[in-house]
């Protein structure tokens, strides 16, 4: 079955010119052309063009019997068209009798392994459509008949599908049909066709019956053996051991959503293998299919006859360069039909169905302006789709709720969703549901909705000055959803105050954000959508349509402002009373403020004197060391004045003295990433510092350390340190600094992962989560000069880990056999006091072992594709290439367990805190 765009114009001008002819002596040499060395793909046209004829024969039985008892009509169907190639397309009825038309539809692939050599398998096409007649049986042999010209399901229509097989250098292939109670049995060669049926019956030793057959001026005498049974086809096309591979990847690649057709392999010792090649489909529109297919990792074309159709065939990549389109990924099929168009007798053109344009052989969409603007209005489709399953889904009443459950639906949506696989092919922010029954659209950006319309939506977000030491309000406009504290919403009507935004913040919602909503002036709205009559334009014209869209716009805000109002879960901002006494509070709260800045003043002394302050020393990235390959060391000690009694209850303290410096140094560098340490006279001195909220690393004196670090932890505990329960522990920091570092170790070992995503999404996915973690806490560069300059002492501490590590990974796998823990633990420490180790995070590391197994078996191939490690583009031949290699290790199907899918929650908020 071939892909046709039907007929172009006839003639040009009112001449019918010279007839173009095909020199008899060239014959050969187009029947070669047509039949060796237009397929590209030969086993994989085979297979794609003899299952759709297959197909194609069901569906005429199925058209023919709705016709023949009255449920259609041949025009439901079929099309008059003009001139001589359509007249085998017509309906016939006579060709048909009900009572050798199976009521079942059966179609089936066999492939048939056979010990030997040359083609010494074969595969076999079986279907219970319409048989071929003697006549057709002739015609559909030679080139070019097609009886499918005149549907208007068109897909065949080219008449060459039957004789691909010729492509696979076959010397013949043979052909088995039964019609009507006559079945004709030939042997379907290059350059002829031989029919098999004799004419004496060898079995029963009398004369077949045999028929004349018309074909343009010839007459043939055909013999044919009578048959009872229902009509069938059956085609057997012999095949080389070396293709057994191909012929099974094009059926499971290509038929994939020919639900009907079955696939078993019958192998060298007998047995049978059904092959489960079908997608199972989740999602079927006009417009997409959505399956858990496993062949295609991008978008990719299923020409259907119709679409409501949910067989279709495969046709391969969507071209994103041609469209001008970033490449998108993810098993979408996106379902198109094939442009039809129909000459009349005048030459007129008539499109009878807008579609893609193809090549005869099916192998490559031709990609001119038609093609290109039918599949970039198929992906408008896919988003008025994708908005109507949305707004399926949108039952409130209430705005805001209704705003809340359609942010909350598109950001659920993930990749195992209809929505999630549909945002492979579209763009989340061109879903906008409908609310109730307005004219108000969701958009992805809420000031899109709001602050375009005339609605000041701001955040308010309590924040503590360092400067003045007074709480103050910070003020923010919506630009994103993610903004939104959809529980404590107010509408504004007055003034804002102070006191009762920090009242709110504090005593009504609990040091969480709050919103405030309230109308702007519709003076300064209109003049915000006012514009300047542009040069050259009417200005009468243009005042209209000006006035209209005037119009258009204030409705649409009063509508939004009327449902805001009517929102149940907007409050009253006006309504709100400051209690008297907290009022008071607040007061004498600012008025020490203000005496604590007054405190400024006074020199650093003083100050430390009247505070009672204390100096301690925190690393820091020195600002004079951005060339910091010539310095000694890259962190240098920053003095900070701390108040004794609060540097006593600070908490997340590692201290060192004069005999720890070097430690101090080595947790610098080694923490480095995971607490986002900057550097540059760019940065502030604050972001260059270990003093953080939740993590301190200070140098301090003898004195210092005695009277005020009894609360806090000496710097060689953050590496290790043995608890009471006999496990030697590093901190959280250096577990994550050792495991980031153990997974990026293994992660470089595998290069071809970062263009893996086209391949196998899912390992991609943990590739990239892990290399996420790995990112989050080490980094492997140049600012270890601190390393190099306490080179000895960073040799001991890390090869202390290494011992941790071993102790721990052997007890996780010996951990109920005590004496040999303890054999380990005294080879390792010299003591088997220690029971345990803690410096990996188990978790990752089980991840990064489904990594490894999945990864060692392909590295030494997939490491070599340089478009895989270059994150270049990969050309579908690579892709089924590699599909076949990952195949030939066994790793087609593997599993990631279920707990290395994704990062645990803690993980992930550490992930995106960071990012």
């Amino acid at each position: 079955m071939a892909i046709i765009e039907i007929a172009p114009g006839q003639t040009t001008g009112n001449s019918k010119g010279i007839a173009k002819t095909i020199d008899k002596s060239s014959e050969k040499m187009i029947f070669n052309v047509l039949q060796n060395t237009m397929y590209s793909y030969p086993v994989e046209s085979t297979v794609r063009e003899t299952a759709s004829n297959m197909i194609d024969a069901i569906k005429e039985k199925s058209i023919a019997i709705e016709i023949l008892t009255g449920k259609a009509k041949v025009s439901d169907y079929f099309v008059e068209r003009i001139g001589d190639e359509y007249k085998d397309s017509k309906f016939k009825a006579d060709y048909y009798d009900i009572k050798y038309l199976n009521t079942q539809d059966v179609t089936k692939i066999t492939y048939k392994e056979v010990d030997g050599f040359g083609f010494c398998d074969s595969i076999i096409f079986e279907d219970t459509g319409v048989g071929l007649s003697p006549e057709r049986f002739i015609k559909a042999v030679g080139l070019a008949f097609s009886t499918k010209r005149n549907t208007t399901k068109a897909i065949g229509g080219w008449g060459l599908g039957l004789k691909s097989p010729i492509a696979t250098e076959v010397d013949y292939f043979t052909i088995e049909s039964s019609w009507n109670g006559k079945k004709i049995i030939a042997n379907c060669s290059k350059y002829k066709t031989d029919f098999l049926i004799p004419k004496l019956n060898t079995e029963t030793g009398k004369e077949n019956p045999k028929i004349n057959v018309e074909v343009g001026d010839n007459t043939y005498v055909l013999h044919y053996e009578e048959y009872t049974g229902t009509n069938y086809t059956k085609i057997t096309i012999p095949s080389k051991r070396i293709n057994r591979s191909k012929y099974k990847e094009a059926v499971e690649n290509q038929l994939m959503y020919f639900p009907q057709v079955t696939f078993e392999v019958i192998e060298e010792d007998g047995d049978i293998d059904k092959i489960a090649f079908k997608a199972n489909v989740l999602y079927n529109s006009k417009n997409i299919i959505l399956s858990d297919n496993r062949y295609y990792s991008k978008p990719h074309i299923v020409i259907v006859k119709s679409e409501d159709d949910t067989e279709g065939v495969n046709y391969g990549m969507v071209d994103y360069r041609e469209l001008e389109l970033e490449q998108q990924y993810g098993s979408v099929g996106i379902k198109c039909l094939i442009r039809s168009v129909v000459t009349d007798e005048n030459g007129v053109e008539t499109i009878l169905q807008e579609g893609l344009s193809v090549t005869p052989s099916r192998e490559k969409v031709i990609f001119n302006e038609t093609t290109k603007k039918y599949l970039l209005e198929k992906l408008k489709k896919v988003s008025y789709e994708a908005s109507n399953i949305v707004q399926e889904q949108l039952k409130e009443t209430d705005f805001i709720v209704w705003l809340k459950k359609a942010n909350e639906i598109l950001m659920r949506s993930d990749s195992s969703s209809v929505l999630g696989r549909m945002s492979a092919v579209i763009d989340k922010k061109d879903i906008s549901p409908l609310f109730a029954d307005s004219k108000i659209r969701f958009k992805q950006n809420p000031s899109l909705l709001f602050a375009e319309n005339g609605v000041n939506v701001r955040v308010n977000n309590k924040r503590f000055d360092h400067r003045t030491k007074k709480e103050t309000i910070e003020r923010l406009e919506v630009t994103d959803w993610s903004h939104m504290r959809w529980d404590n919403i107010y509408w504004q009507e007055g003034d804002t105050s102070h006191v009762k935004d920090i009242y709110i913040s504090t005593a009504i919602v609990n040091g969480y954000s709050f919103m405030t909503i309230r109308e702007t002036d519709l003076d300064k709205f209109l003049e915000s959508i006012s514009a300047k009559v542009p040069d050259g334009v009417d200005p009468v014209t243009f005042a209209v349509a000006a006035k209209s869209m005037e119009t258009k716009r204030v409705n649409e805000r009063t509508e939004i402002l009327k449902y805001l109002k009517e929102s149940k879960l907007i409050k009253s901002y006006d309504d709100i009373e400051v209690p008297e006494d907290w009022k008071k509070k607040l007061e004498e709260v600012e008025q020490k403020a203000d005496e604590d800045t007054n405190f400024t003043a006074l020199s650093p002394v003083e100050r430390r004197k009247l505070e009672q302050k204390i100096v301690v020393h925190t690393p820091r990235k020195d600002t004079k060391l951005d060339d910091y390959l010539s310095a000694d060391k890259y962190y240098t000690l920053n003095k900070r004045e701390e108040k004794g009694v609060d540097f006593i209850n600070e908490e997340n303290v590692y201290y060192a003295d004069g005999d720890s410096t070097d430690l101090l140094h080595i947790a610098a560098c080694m923490l480095d990433r995971t607490y986002k340490i900057k550097s540059g006279w760019h940065s502030d001195l604050e972001d260059r510092c270990y003093y953080k909220e939740d993590f301190k690393l200070v140098m301090v004196s003898s004195m210092v350390a005695n009277k005020y670090c009894k609360n806090h932890t000496k710097i060689n505990n953050l590496f290790y340190n043995l608890k009471n329960d006999g496990t030697m522990s590093s901190s959280k920091q250096i577990i994550q600094w050792y495991t980031a570092k153990l997974v990026k170790e293994t992660l470089d070992k595998y290069p071809y992962w970062v263009g893996f995503k086209l391949v196998n999404n899912d390992i991609y996915k943990l590739f990239e989560d892990l290399n996420s973690y790995s990112n989050n806490y080490y980094e492997d560069k140049n600012q270890w000069q601190d390393k190099y300059y306490y080179k000895a002492k960073f040799e001991e501490v890390f090869g202390y880990l290494e011992k941790i590590k071993d102790l721990q990974l052997f007890v996780v796998d010996h951990k109920d056999n005590q004496e040999a823990i303890a054999e380990k633990s005294t080879e390792l420490f010299g003591s088997d006091m220690v029971k345990d180790g803690n410096v990996i995070d188990i978790d990752i590391y089980n991840k990064l072992q489904q990594v490894i197994e999945y990864s060692e078996p392909l590295k030494d191939m997939l490491n070599n594709i340089q478009p895989l490690f270059d994150n270049d583009t990969i050309t579908d031949g690579l892709e089924r290439e590699i599909r076949l290699y990952i195949d030939t290790k066994g790793l087609t199907d593997f599993k990631i367990k279920k707990e290395c899918q994704q990062l645990e929650t803690t993980e992930v908020l550490e992930l995106e805190e960071s990012l």
